[in-house]
């Protein structure tokens, strides 16, 4: 295993499906009944992650609840489940606060709510610890990032050369608003007042790598992490492959042939010399 993966574990082992579907469910259940847990996103149905939304159901029991359906009593939050409405004990939190406000979403309780629920992923994650962490992770394998409004107020600072760097909205998901390939005016276009929102990042430069008929495909390897309450560290317990052609990867940008995602298979260095 790689080095840098193995700092996440006390202990060398390998995850099973057996124990990792175990982990994953008491990641998201708890010590609930899955009736009482949900998957909360913005119309489930109609997301692109669907499948993985009937995976998670058929391999936890976990269902989706559409996050505009939830009722609010008092500090409860409850949901529909056989004709019945039941509190919600614990959410595992799949909305983005970006699309709810760009389609007007109305739910009915505020992030910031005292509720008596918990959470598998509070929504403060995704605003503390995706790209609004970088600018302050100083290290070798993390891209340099700055945000726009410490690049002063006529952007003096500016890089000359914006050919190695990628402009990004913090709080957009899935490659939403990314430009790879910004120039000044793009830069300069963004109102000052919204620059604290936006960062420039320095670009990462992917090998092709992967032989398919249609040309050389790039990837990127991510890997799930599981953080429970009691435990120091997260721990690495499955990784996803993402493989494409194009500047940005995803599931957003697969209308390329023979791009995609798969599993990541790991050996053992002595068998791969």
């Amino acid at each position: 295993m790689d080095s840098r993966l193995q700092l996440f574990l006390d202990e060398p082992g390998v995850v099973t499906r057996e124990n990792y579907l175990g982990l994953l469910k008491q990641a998201l259940v708890g010590n609930h009944a899955p009736e009482e847990c949900c998957l909360l996103e913005l119309h489930p149905h109609k997301q692109k992650t669907r499948p993985d939304f009937e995976a998670t159901r058929l391999l936890t029991g976990v269902e989706p609840t559409d996050i505009v359906n939830v009722r609010k009593e008092g500090r409860t939050l409850l949901h529909e489940r056989n004709g019945k409405w039941i509190p919600i004990k614990r959410i595992y939190n799949r909305a983005i606060v970006d699309e709810l406000d760009s389609v007007g979403a109305e739910i009915p309780f505020a992030w910031t709510d005292d509720l008596d629920v918990e959470w598998a992923g509070h929504p403060n994650w995704y605003f503390r610890m995706s790209k609004y962490s970088l600018p302050f992770l100083k290290h070798e394998s993390v891209p340099t990032t700055t945000f726009l409004k410490d690049l002063g107020s006529n952007l003096s600072d500016l890089p000359a050369d914006l050919s190695n760097y990628v402009l990004k909205p913090l709080f957009a998901f899935a490659g939403k608003g990314v430009n790879v390939n910004p120039t000044h005016d793009d830069v300069r276009a963004v109102p000052l007042d919204e620059r604290d929102k936006w960062v420039l990042q320095e670009k990462v430069t992917y090998a092709e790598c992967v032989y398919t008929p249609e040309g050389m495909n790039k990837i990127e390897i991510r890997v799930l992490l599981l953080w429970f309450p009691d435990e120091a560290k997260p721990r690495p317990v499955i990784s996803l492959l993402r493989s494409g052609r194009g500047a940005l990867m995803g599931v957003r940008y697969n209308s390329i042939p023979w791009t995609g995602s798969s599993g990541c298979f790991f050996g053992d260095e002595s068998v791969f010399g």
